[in-house]
């Protein structure tokens, strides 16, 4: 799936899915930071925060590590529900919660003033971005996880209010979840092994941690390495686990509205700006979906003008393609800058599907 795991793939589908509201915004996108990969990261801006930290020095070199879930409501003034979702977030970062162990920041709109609020999960300490975030909650994994499936498991009870007890009785100890565990790793998957293995539980992957798995895998005769992977994970299955602390019970969810309809698996790239193109740019924006730029407003052209004026191009937000927009949209792209989409085929164009192809604008 090119620059997204399969496991970020089927997270980002769920969440979309099970949150009333929520629409896709997209998991890769061609920018520097987690929603690109560390390979272009490290290529294309050297030093970016992004892939600093040992968790992100870890795991593929080829795939994104963020998450963006639009609120149609919220786009329209309403934040209600991002607040409900964005707050929980905010509540069990600064707490602390083992669950968000494994992922690296959040921004979203805990309230409804005009203020992004964020967190950075790994030192709890407040953070804020453009105000686009107002509108969808954006959310950064540890790169060394994008292919695990507990850690995405973990989030998402965070984000639908589970308690982290109601969540340890409910999993248990799972199945392997696809990624080796070793020191220097901080995640759920640590904990949940920690506590069936009957040590001190703070889903730190430290030395006493690794002693225990050492000392598990002389015992079963396997290789001793330090490192749980499927067979040492499995060694402890019959344990006895210890205890998850106890916390506030959480806040209802909102009822689940039906699963949103999902986009096609792919549009043309043709570089030809038709129905096909517009309503998957629609679906990906948030907007009013039926295949056509409305004239002379359009809600699509409206929430593509407040995205570009959120990384500075100071358009008039009117609604209207004209000449000014079109350019704003052809540097956002990288492709030649003229204000025209040129017939048949456009560079701009073709640079915005394949953008749409991989889930984002």
């Amino acid at each position: 799936m090119g620059a997204v795991t399969d496991a970020s793939q089927a997270f980002y589908d769920r969440i979309v899915s099970g949150t009333p509201h929520c629409r896709g915004g997209g998991i890769y996108a061609n920018k520097s930071g987690y929603h690109n990969t560390r390979a272009a990261n490290v290529a294309r801006w050297p030093g970016n925060y992004s892939y600093r930290d040992q968790l992100d020095q870890r795991g593929p070199d080829d795939k994104a590590a963020a998450y963006d879930f639009v609120f149609a409501d919220a786009q329209a003034g309403d934040f209600t529900t991002i607040d409900v979702y964005s707050s929980r977030l905010y509540a069990a970062g600064k707490a602390g919660d083992v669950r968000l162990a494994g992922w690296a920041e959040f921004y979203g709109q805990t309230d409804t003033d005009s203020h992004v609020e964020g967190l950075n999960f790994r030192r709890r300490s407040d953070e804020t971005s453009d105000d686009s975030h107002l509108w969808h909650c954006h959310a950064s994994e540890s790169r060394e996880l994008v292919a695990e499936t507990i850690n995405k498991a973990a989030f998402e009870s965070v984000w639908h209010g589970e308690t982290l007890e109601a969540w340890a009785a409910r999993v248990g100890f799972p199945a392997y979840g696809g990624v080796n565990l070793r020191r220097g790793t901080r995640s759920a998957s640590v904990w949940l092994w920690q506590r069936q293995a009957g040590i001190a539980a703070d889903g730190d992957f430290g030395p006493q941690t690794e002693a225990k798995v050492r000392e598990v895998q002389a015992a079963a005769g396997a290789t001793v390495d330090g490192v749980i992977g499927p067979v040492t994970w499995e060694l402890i299955r019959g344990g006895t686990p210890t205890p998850p602390p106890t916390g506030p019970a959480p806040t209802p969810p909102p009822a689940p509205k039906p699963p949103a309809p999902r986009p096609p698996a792919r549009i043309a790239e043709d570089g030809e700006l038709g129905p096909e193109t517009i309503r998957r740019w629609q679906q990906v924006m948030g907007t009013p979906v039926d295949g056509v730029i409305s004239r002379p407003k359009s809600s699509l052209i409206l929430a593509v003008q407040r995205h570009l004026n959120a990384r500075g191009a100071r358009l008039q937000v009117d609604g209207d393609p004209g000449p000014n927009t079109i350019r704003a949209l052809q540097r956002y792209l990288g492709t030649p800058v003229d204000g025209v989409i040129s017939r048949p085929k456009s560079q701009m164009v073709l640079a915005l599907q394949r953008r749409l192809n991989g889930g984002t604008f």
